[in-house]
């Protein structure tokens, strides 16, 4: 009888183990091969080398920092908020190379299937600037970045199929063409909200666009960031995002 419920004990601590570790593999994303396989030859080949990020300066104030190198692999985590539809997927990758990892947005080709990604921050409603690295994979890769107050759309931008980066002009309902964004290599966008003289400037790599001295869409504290995949509109695409970052301007 007592080697018979050794026996039992053993065969059990054999199954729990073996439960802990599918538990284990499913909630902190395994060897990382969900997250890998959102990501297609084209992007893992390219070349991660050069990075055209905007660090803050040394005294800046950083009111927020996303780098994704602390996330694991495999779906977008919270404080994360993720809509995905159809075969649209969003993934935290391993990328190598300066970028380590970062978000991975791949839209269907199928009209509705878009994906919406959502993270929220404590409000801020003094001068700042929101900064972050895109990396699209073709020339004909749309997506789009909706910055919100809880009253209004502040700022509204997009990736065109043409490769143009545009700012909607409040209250004109039109956009403007900040300048071409190229395919296949990193670029960084930043947006600059201006309180003072409530006006909002894009800045493309560092340098100033057309999309400068704009209105800001209601004038309120932005508090959350979204970005978009447009296969909503039949399109599709595979964009990477990285080094989300929020500082005092200057």
């Amino acid at each position: 009888m007592n080697r018979l419920r050794i026996l039992g004990g053993l065969v059990l601590a054999v199954a729990a183990a073996v439960i802990l570790a599918s538990v284990s593999a499913c909630t902190e994303g395994g060897d990382g091969n969900d997250g890998e396989a959102a990501v297609d030859d084209a992007l893992l080949d390219a070349d991660y080398s050069t990075d055209n990020m905007v660090l803050p300066a040394a005294d800046a104030t950083v009111f927020f920092a996303v780098l994704f190198n602390n996330y694991k692999l495999g779906p977008l985590p919270y404080p994360w908020s993720t809509g995905n539809h159809g075969a649209s997927r969003t993934t935290v990758v391993q990328l190598g190379g300066i970028h380590d990892k970062a978000m991975l947005i791949a839209g269907g080709i199928l009209s509705g299937e878009y994906s919406d990604n959502f993270y929220v921050f404590k409000p801020i409603g003094e001068n700042v600037a929101v900064s972050w690295d895109m990396f699209a994979k073709s020339s004909t890769t749309a997506y789009g970045v909706r910055i919100y107050s809880q009253i209004a759309t502040e700022a509204w931008m997009e990736r065109d199929i043409d490769g143009h980066f545009k700012l909607y002009r409040w209250p004109y309902g039109e956009y403007v063409d900040c300048g071409y964004t190229s395919a296949g290599a990193w670029v960084n966008v930043t947006i600059i909200f201006d309180y003072t003289t409530k006006t909002e400037h894009l800045l493309l790599n560092g340098q100033a666009t057309s999309c400068m001295n704009m209105a800001i869409g209601g004038g309120y504290p932005i508090f959350e960031i979204e970005f978009i995949d447009w296969s909503a509109e039949g399109y599709g695409g595979l964009v990477a995002i990285d080094n989300l970052i929020a500082r005092r301007p200057g």
